[in-house]
């Protein structure tokens, strides 16, 4: 997604003119990578192959980077509130399916992630799933277009490229467009909350969230995991 894809997103309470530059930058950056979940579908499959110690390596990085969102997210309300910092702990993690982090003190941005999932009219899953599978199958793809490229050689080979790239650019336009609707609903379940009236942090809020929404390894208070 470049930036005049995003920039032209139909934000109603969101302006990237308005924000600085650097935290526009670092928000294309993070909505052009994979997902969180990409990541986890990815050490499930090194996990499988025995690669333990790497699928351990990348689990223990989904983790961390969806904790520190939570927290950065948390940071942001607790100054625009002028609240004292909230100190919000990471607890558990359950590694069987479905995959959990339990965190303590985190009903806030909880609760702001469950109303905007309500915007979604029961949808939000299906979504979400959709954007996981078509990550895989590109990363798939561009395994197979490696291979015909460097291996393979003639015009039938040139033909099975070109098909391995068209069906990449369609999967890629549809991840596109499940992220917009994604972050259309993120800005529009963060505008509700009344005492956001900068765009540096309504941008850093809607950064944080889509991270975390957009992970295959829920959030959820602590008591609620069953490790």
């Amino acid at each position: 997604m470049t930036a005049k894809e995003c920039s032209e997103f139909d934000f109603k309470y969101l302006h990237l003119s308005k924000c600085d530059k650097s935290l526009v930058y670092d928000f294309l950056s993070l909505i052009n990578k994979e997902t969180l979940a990409g990541k986890v579908s990815r050490s499930l499959g090194l996990r499988k192959q025995g690669h333990f110690d790497k699928a351990m390596l990348n689990i223990s990085e989904v983790n961390r980077d969806q904790v520190l969102a939570i927290r950065e997210a948390q940071e942001i309300l607790d100054k625009l509130k002028s609240q004292e910092k909230t100190e919000i702990v990471f607890e558990k993690y359950r590694q069987t399916f479905p995959f959990q982090i339990g965190i303590t003190n985190g009903d806030e941005i909880l609760n702001i992630i469950n109303q905007i999932k309500l915007l979604f009219d029961g949808g939000f899953s299906s979504i979400v799933s959709k954007l996981h599978d078509n990550e895989v199958k590109v990363g798939l793809l561009n395994d197979e277009l490696d291979f015909f490229e460097k291996r393979m050689k003639g015009l039938a080979a040139e033909e099975e490229s070109d098909t391995l790239r068209n069906n990449i650019l369609i999967l890629v336009e549809e991840m596109q467009l499940a992220k917009k609707l994604i972050i259309d609903n993120i800005v529009n379940g963060i505008s509700e909350q009344k005492f956001l009236t900068n765009s540096n942090d309504m941008l850093g809020l809607v950064k944080c969230i889509y991270l975390i929404m957009t992970s295959s390894v829920e959030t959820l208070d602590a008591n609620l995991v069953d490790v």
